[in-house]
Parts: C-alpha cells; sequence; structure tokens
C-alpha cells in the first residue's frame, strides 16, 4: 500500500510545485507540509492539527483528504501491537456475572418504584411556581451582560438577557429561509438583513435590537449569525449607518468582510492626535493557532505554545483570526482586547478610522 508521505510527495511533484510554493498557496507552514510528506507526525503538536493539514494540503493537490485520513488512522493503527494477553484469555470473567446481576436488580428496583407512583401509593405534591417570563425549564444556551454580542447561534438556542435585575429570554425557534424567534415580544420572523426592536418586558419601550447578519441552513442544526443590542432608554430607534470598508479577498480560513455585511463597528481604542499607526500583540495563554492578515499581504499564520506572542503595527486594516479565543490575551495599542471566550473561534478586523471626534481603531466581525 502506497504510503500518506509518497502519496503526497508524487502529487505535488506532478502538480509542479515546489514545497515553498505549497506553503504560499495553503497558508500552511512549510515545516508542516515536509514534516506530512516525510511522515514525521511527531512535529505536530496535536492530532488535531494534523488531521487538518493533512486534510487542506491534500485537497489542495487534488487527492480525496478522506482517504488520506482513513490511509493515516490505518497507520497508526498498525503500529500499536496486538493485546496477545487478552486475545488468549478466552475464560469468563466472574465480574460480568455480577455486571448482569446489578443491571437486573436496577431494572427491577425502577419498576417497582413506576409502580407505586402508577398506583398511587406515592404522590409529589404541587409546588408553587416562581413567575417567569418564559417557561422555568427552557435552557439558556448564552447570557448577555455586555452592550452587545454579535455571534453565530444555533437553532434552539436560547438567550437570556439581564434586565433590571431580571433574566428575561427569547429562544431562535426555527431557522430556515426566516429565522423564527420567540419572546414575551411574541412570534418574530426576520431575514438576513433585517432587524427588529423586541419589548421584552412588556413595558412598552424596546429592550433590545436584533438584527438577522446570515443564515447558514447547511449547518447541522441550521444556524444563523446574529447581532443582539441593548437598547439605551429614551434613544431613538434608528438603524445605524453601514461602516464602508475597502473590497478584499477573502480572508483564509473562509473569513470575509464585505462592505455589505458590516455594521456597527465597535470602538476599541482613541488614538492621539492623527496618528497613522496602530500596534497590536497577541499573547497565547495555551496552544492556538493564529492568523493574521495586513491590508492585502498574504496572510500569516503562527502555532503558539502558551507564552508564545506574534505582533505587528499596521496603518489601516488588520483581519485576525484566533483558533481559541479564550486562550489569548489581545492588546491594541495601550488597551486589552477580548474576541471571545474559551474554545470559541473568533475572526475580527480592527481599522484605523479618522471623523470629526478624532482617530481611533473600530472592530468588525468577519463571518
Amino acid at each position: 500500500m502506497e504510503s500518506i508521505g509518497v502519496k503526497l510527495t508524487d502529487a505535488r511533484t506532478l502538480k509542479g510545485v515546489s514545497a515553498e510554493q505549497a506553503a504560499r498557496d495553503t497558508h500552511i507552514s512549510r515545516r508542516y507540509i515536509e514534516s506530512l510528506e516525510a511522515e514525521d507526525f511527531e512535529q505536530f503538536p496535536a492530532a488535531a492539527y494534523l488531521l487538518g493539514f493533512l486534510r487542506s494540503y491534500s485537497a489542495y493537490l487534488g487527492l480525496d483528504p478522506d482517504e488520506l485520513v482513513a490511509l493515516y488512522h490505518n497507520t497508526k493503527l498498525q503500529e500499536q501491537p496486538a493485546p496477545i494477553g487478552e486475545l488468549l484469555d478466552r475464560r469468563p470473567s466472574s465480574g460480568n456475572v455480577r455486571l448482569v446481576f446489578l443491571i437486573l436488580l436496577a431494572i427491577a428496583v425502577v419498576g417497582g418504584v413506576v409502580a407505586l407512583f402508577v398506583t398511587g401509593v406515592i404522590v409529589i405534591p404541587d409546588l408553587p411556581r416562581r413567575e417567569s417570563s418564559v417557561d422555568s425549564g427552557t435552557a439558556v444556551s448564552f447570557l448577555l451582560e455586555e452592550q452587545f454580542v454579535e455571534r453565530r447561534f444555533a437553532q434552539g438556542s436560547s438567550v437570556a438577557v439581564a434586565v433590571d435585575g431580571q433574566q428575561l429570554i427569547f429562544t431562535f425557534l426555527a431557522i430556515e429561509d426566516r429565522v423564527m424567534i420567540q419572546s414575551e415580544a411574541g412570534l418574530v420572523q426576520l431575514s438576513a438583513g433585517e432587524e427588529r426592536l423586541l419589548d421584552l418586558t412588556g413595558g412598552g419601550t424596546a429592550d433590545i435590537r436584533l438584527a438577522v447578519r446570515q443564515i447558514y441552513l447547511d449547518d447541522d442544526p441550521p444556524a444563523v449569525v446574529a447581532r443582539i443590542d441593548r437598547v439605551v432608554s429614551g434613544a431613538a430607534a434608528t438603524r445605524a449607518p453601514e461602516a464602508t470598508v475597502p473590497e478584499t479577498e477573502p480572508f483564509a480560513g473562509g473569513a470575509s468582510l464585505e462592505p455589505s455585511r458590516v455594521r456597527e463597528a465597535s470602538i476599541v481604542t482613541s488614538l492621539s492626535g492623527m496618528a497613522a499607526e496602530f500596534a497590536v500583540a497577541v499573547e497565547a495563554q495555551g496552544l492556538t493557532i493564529v492568523r493574521y492578515q495586513l491590508g492585502s499581504q498574504d496572510p500569516v499564520e503562527e502555532v503558539l505554545q502558551a507564552g508564545g506572542m506574534v505582533s505587528f503595527i499596521t496603518d489601516s486594516l488588520a483581519r485576525l483570526w484566533v483558533s481559541n479565543a479564550g486562550n489569548v490575551r489581545i492588546q491594541v495599542g495601550d488597551t486589552p482586547l477580548e474576541i471571545g471566550g474559551a474554545g470559541e473561534v473568533a475572526a475580527v478586523a480592527l481599522r484605523r478610522a479618522v471623523s470629526s471626534e478624532g482617530t481611533r481603531v473600530e472592530m468588525l466581525p468577519l463571518y
């Protein structure tokens, strides 16, 4: 059977590209490409990175990624010695007999308790229910405590908004061509690009503004990128102007920044006078993949261990992608920046903006 390294090397040779060119095209470090072709899998920080790079590289070479991944798993299985002692020991275990007895005993006990409930011997008294704006059984997927959030929500996700000491909940009930949102404000349906003010308290004034950015019907379950803003009391319910940025190619990893999708940039920090540049530093607290792209330059990718750092200076627009947002500390100038929690993949754009109010750095979402 042809090995992984031979398949990759032959396919690259047939494609007529060097390892260095392949690294530029795939945004995978040349070191990892050479490790894949040499089957030096110990060079990868974890199996997840190895399999991700293997899929990306094999697809780039025109090979079947699933076939290469299966070949890798078969190779690892062949490297593990068979447990001969377990294969030869065919005697029945007394532990198995005890396990079967305990299972039968548990079934008998459960059946007896159910019978007591059915016959009315055991009765659960009705307990007073605390009034709530939603069913107490609703599982909260996300608690909004900040001024706003923009992120992906799966169908069935429930969001709790803290208002005057209460947790008011609404649910992404169904995600199809339109998104159905259920709350105390009633059933609301929104298409991609639409937004609505919601009165969750029933007090006659809006509590939040909900905007649907993008709908992903191919996800399982379907998902939606939505922005949730707290409404400032007494403020007019007007739509903020759309921010515009130069048209660019998609960012590595699938994230793209399109003028039609970008709205309501968040101010990260103010710059002194007419400062032409701003600095960004990313320090890893654990194993993390970081990609960044300055303007139209080629993206740069780094795999950082705990304590590792990348930093850059730009005078316009920087795109930043982090595999685990809870694993990094980000500093923009002298200002710390949080872009997500533990386990979250985060992608943002940072840009320098000049207005009558001065020069500042703004953060915009990347999809």
